[in-house]
């Protein structure tokens, strides 16, 4: 599977090839489009189905005096249109596009506001030598500028780590080396481990007994999850997919009377079953390790494109909050709960590491929002505590 999807845009066929091949060599799938109108309809129809954005600002699609101007984005008049900017100031940074920007004033900087407008989510960073397009970006639009152009080798970096899923390996994480004693440590190391799990079952029970639902977890891990939720709907069609060999060998016997399909992988680059459609998608205590924002919002929208309509996702994990004394009180009790629940200085020692060092937290809130705006139309949190929460998203 390639790295990530990147849409190129360019109206010079030479400039566009050279920026579309040399990502390409860096393993990159590659969209091209020769304009900002033709990049524009790409992402209407399907606008997080691209993970970057390379973009020229020289294209002689309209221009942006009115912005040098003082103007608001919401006049500004273009072949691009006036409903471009219609939702301007709706969208919440969290992807990562990287523009490059070679002249102060034309089409490329108008695009990197519309397709924010049309859900592109994320930090944007425009290089250019043009002081005066400098501050234009960063006062009207709060943008990051590189002062750098036609770095392939710099681009592809800058890529590779904002478009990164997840941030570790198994061995890492000791999975392989522990899992024989991962049961008993990661239900200890977790506030509430218990009490989210028995939520997951009533849940599976309430809507799915008897029934055969296709299930995805993401994680699967020793099988935890999975035996909750087959225990409370023995007849789903399960898959489980986790990258860590050893622990699926756990949950192979664990769940050996069960239907499951044991898919070896990172699921934030394999398929989560978008062809058949999924009912139910369920994931605990993992997602914390997909490596920035952009990666967890990008996973939920994959998440929700694999779901039926009326499907569910519903996951529990580690999370932070956005008020920073509301973190950091919950953070001391998340680390009281490991020191007062190990059983040995070993235990501690690795799984207060793994939470300091390795664990990727985001805001429950800004979770809550990410979920809606990638199409999920109920969103609750149905379980919290300390730094654990359970969330149940409806399609």
């Amino acid at each position: 599977m390639s790295l990530a999807r990147i849409l190129v845009v360019d109206d010079f066929y030479n400039d566009l090839e050279s920026s579309a091949r040399s990502l390409e060599r860096q393993g990159f799938d590659v969209v091209r489009a020769s304009g900002a109108c033709e990049a524009l309809g790409i992402f209407k129809r399907d606008p997080l189905s691209i993970d970057g954005l390379v973009l020229d600002n020289n294209m002689p699609e309209t221009s942006l005096e009115r912005l040098h101007e003082g103007a608001d984005f919401s006049a500004v008049d273009s072949s691009l249109g006036r409903e471009l900017f219609d939702q301007q100031n709706n969208i919440r940074s969290l992807v990562s596009p990287y523009l490059i920007s070679g002249y102060p004033s034309n089409a490329g900087l108008l695009l990197a506001s519309a397709v924010r407008s049309k859900g592109f989510f994320g930090e944007i960073i425009i290089q250019t030598h043009y002081p005066k397009d400098a501050q234009l970006l960063k006062d009207k639009l709060g943008l990051k500028v590189i002062e750098k152009n036609g770095n392939w080798e710099f681009t592809s970096q800058y890529l590779r780590e904002r478009l990164q899923g997840t941030n570790v390996i198994p061995v890492e994480l000791n999975y392989d080396e522990t899992s024989e004693a991962y049961d008993s440590e990661i239900s200890l190391s977790i506030p509430g481990h218990t009490e989210l799990h028995n939520c997951i079952k009533a849940v599976m029970g309430e809507k799915y007994f008897g029934l055969q639902p296709h299930v995805v977890e993401l994680g699967i891990g020793t099988g935890i999850t999975a035996e909750a939720v087959l225990q409370s709907a023995p007849r789903s069609r399960y898959r489980g997919i986790d990258f860590s060999k050893n622990m699926m060998g756990v949950a192979k016997k664990r769940l050996k009377d069960y239907n499951v399909n044991f898919v070896l992988g990172d699921y934030s680059l394999i398929s989560l079953g978008e062809e058949e459609k999924n009912d139910f998608v369920v994931s605990v205590i993992g997602i914390h390790h997909q490596e920035s924002n952009y990666a967890k919002k990008k996973l939920f929208y994959r998440v929700g494109q694999s779901l039926k309509k009326g499907g569910a996702f519903i996951f529990g994990d580690l999370v932070t909050y956005r008020d920073q004394r509301e973190a950091a009180f919950n953070d001391a009790l998340h680390y009281h709960h490991l020191v007062t629940h190990m059983t040995n200085e070993r235990a501690l020692k690795e799984w207060a590491y793994h939470h300091k060092f390795l664990n990727k937290l985001a805001p429950l809130e800004d979770q809550v929002q990410w979920l809606k705006e990638v199409g999920f139309r109920k969103v609750d949190v149905v379980y919290q505590k300390f730094n654990t929460a359970l969330i149940y998203a409806v399609k």
